[in-house]
């Protein structure tokens, strides 16, 4: 259930990176659903990996359904090979792989909310961490921990800072949140100190 759907000054694009798998945690589902309802409810626009399965289908669907738009990045082997799903109406870009549906969602979005997912999630939340890192983009990385799904990631974060190999520990580079509305509360807080900083 929602808690909280009090409209955004301005509305923003959202990136969600999550599983095209549901996973096999009800939790899971519910808070996916949650991100894209509250993401339409607040009037923001949803930019994600395309498709209709797994998490991915839950927020898209979700957000749709509540007033949003949204804009699906698909790489053309994942298109063709899940193109029988269905998929919530949205604006479709067909990509040529990978590497350029990462560019061009990143490229769009305002900030970015990670729920859990697999290897093709762990990829895009390091490539925003990285540019985050390199000073390339200040556009806030956002992780929803249910059920502690990204402490080993935070725990990862701060033994390479304590080892030496960075200049900062992951409060400095990512940002957690134990509910989906204050994943999109950070997301809109932390975007527009950004862009007024920008």
């Amino acid at each position: 259930m929602t808690t909280s759907t009090a409209p955004a000054a301005a509305a923003l694009a959202v990136c969600v990176f999550c599983g095209a798998r549901s996973g096999n945690r009800p939790a899971m589902v519910a808070a996916a659903r949650e991100i894209g309802s509250l993401i339409g409810a607040r009037s923001h626009h949803l930019v994600y990996g395309a498709g209709g399965s797994g998490l991915m289908g839950e927020v898209a669907r979700s957000a749709q359904l509540n007033g949003s738009a949204v804009t699906g990045y698909a790489p053309r082997f994942i298109y063709e090979r899940e193109r029988g799903i269905d998929m919530p109406s949205q604006t479709l870009h067909i990509t040529e792989d990978l590497f350029e549906r990462k560019r061009r969602m990143i490229e769009h979005a305002d900030a970015f909310i990670a729920l859990p997912g697999g290897y093709g999630t762990l990829d895009e939340i390091m490539e925003v961490l990285c540019l985050r890192y390199l000073d390339v983009r200040d556009k806030p990385l956002i992780l929803l921990n249910i059920d502690g799904f990204w402490r080993g990631l935070v725990r990862l974060a701060d033994e390479l800072h304590e080892a030496g190999f960075t200049s900062r520990g992951s409060a400095a580079m990512l940002h957690l949140a134990a509910t989906p509305a204050e994943a999109v509360d950070l997301a809109e807080r932390l975007a527009r100190t950004a862009a007024c900083g920008a």
